[in-house]
């Protein structure tokens, strides 16, 4: 079976390199990080951006409640109908669209966002963001992993507090985990 899955995983990643911005999955440690501070709080609401191939998907929901909900977004059908076929989970709600459109499945705000969207090879980012955020309570996280520390400024300023760790040697990864504030306003 794990073979099969490498080979599946070796396939569709590198034909969809634009919309993935991988050439494979994420590894076991990557996964670890990148779901680190997902909540095991009772009734919450998740969100994955860049579901993938469901490596992350899968992690994130062992770390959750058994009442949690997560919501992975992802843009290719593709993925989408390889994850149905590989998580039997009543928690997860798999959406085929992109996370721009993540407002209209929510009448909730969200806990933890996890995200994989390949920001570097993506344009404007300004409106997801803005609305990445609306969708989050204060104090909850949103965790990105990134292969190129380059792609930061697209969210830094989105975020009062950002954590950054590496992980991995070839390729390296970087994931950073930041924190919805209240902004403070001067008086």
């Amino acid at each position: 079976m794990k073979t099969i899955k490498a080979i599946k995983s070796a396939y569709l990643y590198p034909r969809h390199i634009k919309s993935t911005g991988a050439l494979f999955g994420t590894s076991k440690a990557v996964e670890n990080e990148i779901t680190r501070l997902v909540s095991s709080d009772e009734g919450e609401v998740v969100v994955e951006f860049g579901m993938g191939l469901g490596n992350i998907t899968k992690e994130i929901l062992n770390r959750m409640s058994t009442n949690s909900k997560l919501l992975a977004f992802e843009l290719n059908s593709k993925f989408c109908d390889h994850v149905r076929d590989e998580i039997d989970d009543p928690r997860l709600k798999i959406i085929n669209d992109s996370a721009e459109n993540a407002r209209k499945y929510l009448d909730v705000q969200v806990v933890n966002v996890v995200s994989s969207l390949p920001l570097t090879l993506m344009g404007e980012t300004d409106v997801l963001f803005s609305s990445i955020v609306k969708l989050m309570s204060e104090g909850s996280y949103f965790s990105q992993v990134l292969l190129r520390k380059n792609g930061i400024e697209k969210f830094q300023h989105y975020f009062g507090e950002h954590h950054h760790v590496r992980v991995g040697i070839m390729p390296k990864y970087h994931i950073y985990h930041c924190i919805k504030e209240t902004p403070t306003i001067n008086s």
